[in-house]
């Protein structure tokens, strides 16, 4: 339907029904007879009603009609400045209109009975007296139907100001107090009116005049439950609809200081609103900056924390810390003291957040430097820290941490706790919780913390978490629990930590996580991990003929050593491909392919470091003065495969030529 004709057949029906109304006072409680009705009254009433049609129908095209228009045209984009102009004519209407249609009510009401004096013959004090009370009524009336006419544009107009997007207000318009008043006041008027021309003017039997009294009452009761339901309750609708907003984006924070509540009105409520609104921008700029500095404080933090695994002597460490929030008090650190000797430690500091955050990062700081100077017992440390944090940390604050020590050279575990979730250790195949009871760390500062070893022999491995993998919910408020926990890693040990991680997070299903995860894992990644025990073991000791191909037993006995080994593929044919090119440059160069000349091939092994030696009966060469020197050439390819070499002279009664070069190899994971 055209907009023009809604504008239209709103009015005409707004019009008709003040007709129905003023036709119904006069017949029913004027007892105005309806042969005078159609005669004098009701053609001047409608004469009335056409003309506030049309002038209500040119003053809203005349003030919003060109938006009605915009709306039926080509869409484009407004400016800010387009917006909020349209903005302000919309809102500020309904109390334009207001101000214009008492004016305009008060002049239908003068012409009428400035029409009516024309019949009288004769101005008596009664007559002058009901002009002045039905005029005072007629304007009470007008009053309601203006109300009336404004609720009902406001919502016509709502969908308008909506697309807007406007969030706050000026200045109020049109007051809801003052609406309030002049609608409590304007029925009351009527009421009184009504019932008292009832009482002065009573004819007939007392019987009718109280079922005439009565249905009046009936009548203009159900004309306010109508204009109020049109009028204040909309007000009231609109209140209820911004608490609603408000109600359901509470549950999430971040929603609700992101939420902008739309102001569809000019009144004290749309004032309030706007005002609420920019306490919203305010908070929205203030929650931006505070997510910022807690972005760059998680990276700080994250960064504190390890992010590659570490092996030794065929173990290797992984750990991995989610925080529920940008930043935790969960922490885990791995600590390579030498190549034989190494720390793990998990933690977990009381509450959350920043404060719980600092006190990570000072405690780490704390452990670092006191491993770095001295190497202690696991138990020793956690008394120094003891001592340490008690005086600084205040009421309710502590800190659980487990501690392990991983000494190759006495093949030993060592493990100490304060506070802190037992940890869970596979050895000989066995896995099960070990429990070393405690308090945490700046409870008591006359604590004492206790150790227990594991030989590394049997140990298959140790997991230390926090108790934040425990203590997960799902939505039927079940606890993940320690027997959850220990059927994840019997039945899977060698899965990536994430894996379990995920596993946790399928159980909480929707229900948030409501404390840090944190778990770090020790686990033997090479079945022949005893041999990494010896200082140094030998994988080839062979000598080979001079003569093209026999290079190819070297790396087929060297294939058969590495087979025993969990080593990362791409390091050893690097190795292979440095450890070819030195026998052919030996066979070649060295011994110039001579059969009865012998290429000495050694091959070590100690922990994860890898050394090749090969003897020949030639001579060396200098870098860089000999730069046409084919054997230079090729043993300078090998510096692209190995960590480190060197070339040397062997004197003797046989001189001869070493060329010693070095690789570390990665385990595999």
């Amino acid at each position: 339907m055209n907009w023009k004709i809604k504008i239209i057949l709103f009015y005409t029906l707004v019009g008709f029904a003040g007709v129905g109304f003023v036709e119904f006072h006069n017949l029913f409680i004027l007892e105005i007879s309806w042969k005078d009705i159609l005669i004098y009254n009701l053609p001047f009433v409608l004469l009335q009603n056409l003309i506030f049609i049309i002038v209500y129908y040119l003053y809203t095209i005349k003030k919003i009609g060109y938006i009605f228009r915009n709306e039926q045209q080509e869409s484009r984009q407004l400016t800010e400045s387009e917006k909020k102009k349209q903005f302000e004519e919309l809102v500020s209407f309904p109390g334009t209109l207001f101000k214009f249609s008492i004016v305009f009510m008060i002049g239908l009401a003068l012409s009428y009975h400035l029409y009516e004096i024309v019949f009288i013959y004769k101005i008596t004090k009664e007559f002058v007296f009901n002009l002045f009370f039905n005029l005072l009524r007629e304007i009470a009336i007008g009053m309601v139907i203006t109300l009336m006419i404004v609720a009902a544009l406001r919502k016509i107009i709502r969908p308008y100001i909506l697309q807007m997007g406007i969030s706050t207000i000026a200045n109020v318009h049109l007051s809801l107090s003052k609406k309030i008043y002049s609608i409590f006041f304007s029925i009351l008027f009527i009421f009184v009116a009504d019932i008292t021309w009832l009482v002065l003017y009573m004819e007939g039997t007392v019987e009718s005049q109280i079922i005439k009294g009565l249905i009046t009452v009936c009548l203009l009761s159900i004309f306010a439950v109508v204009v109020i339901r049109l009028t204040i309750l909309d007000s009231i609708n609109y209140i209820q609809t911004i608490a609603q907003t408000i109600t359901t984006t509470e549950k999430d924070e971040q929603k609700l200081l992101q939420s902008f509540i739309p102001i569809t009105s000019s009144d004290e409520i749309a004032f309030l609103i706007g005002k609420f609104n920019k306490q919203q921008a305010k908070l929205q700029q203030l929650y931006k900056e505070l997510e910022g500095e807690l972005k760059f404080a998680s990276t700080v933090q994250q960064n504190l924390l390890p992010k590659q695994n570490v092996t030794i002597a065929g173990y290797m460490i992984e750990g991995l810390s989610l925080p529920v929030k940008e930043v935790g008090g969960d922490f885990f650190d791995i600590i390579k003291i030498t190549e034989k000797k190494m720390i793990i430690l998990i933690g977990d500091v009381s509450g959350k957040g920043v404060p719980a955050a600092l006190l990570m990062s000072a405690t780490l700081g704390v452990i670092r430097s006191k491993t770095q100077t001295d190497v202690i017992s696991p138990a020793r440390l956690l008394n120094e820290m003891n001592h340490l944090l008690v005086p600084m940390l205040s009421d309710g604050m502590y800190i659980t941490i487990g501690i392990g020590f991983i000494d190759i050279e006495k093949n030993l575990f060592t493990y100490a706790s304060a506070g802190h979730v037992p940890p869970l250790i596979k050895e000989k195949n066995r896995l099960e919780f070990v429990e070393i009871s405690s308090l945490p760390l700046g409870l008591d500062e006359d604590e004492t913390y206790e150790e227990f070893t594991l030989s590394l022999n049997a140990l298959d491995g140790v997991i230390l978490f926090t108790d934040g993998m425990v203590e997960q919910m799902n939505e039927q408020q079940e606890i993940f629990g320690f027997e959850r926990f220990y059927q994840l890693f019997s039945s899977e040990w060698n899965p990536e930590i994430k894996s379990y991680m995920s596993q946790i997070d399928d159980f909480c299903g929707k229900y948030k996580r409501n404390d840090d995860m944190t778990i770090v894992r020790l686990k033997k990644t090479n079945p022949c991990r005893e041999s990494f025990l010896m200082k140094k073991i030998q994988l080839i000791n062979i000598k080979i003929a001079s003569e093209l191909g026999e290079e190819k037993k070297v790396l087929k006995q060297l294939d058969e050593q590495l087979a025993n080994y969990s080593f990362l593929k791409e390091d050893c044919d690097e190795f292979k491909a440095a450890l070819a090119e030195v026998c052919i440059n030996a066979i070649e160069h060295g011994n110039q392919e001579d059969k009865q000349k012998l290429v000495h091939v050694i091959v070590s092994l100690e922990d994860n470091v890898i050394e090749g030696k090969i003897f020949d009966y030639g001579t060396g060469f200098i870098c860089g003065e000999k730069k046409k020197d084919e054997r230079g050439w090729g043993l300078q390819i090998v510096q692209q495969f190995v960590d480190s070499w060197t070339m040397y002279q062997e004197l003797g009664i046989h001189s001869q030529f070493c060329v010693q070069f070095e690789k570390r190899l990665r385990t595999l994971e």
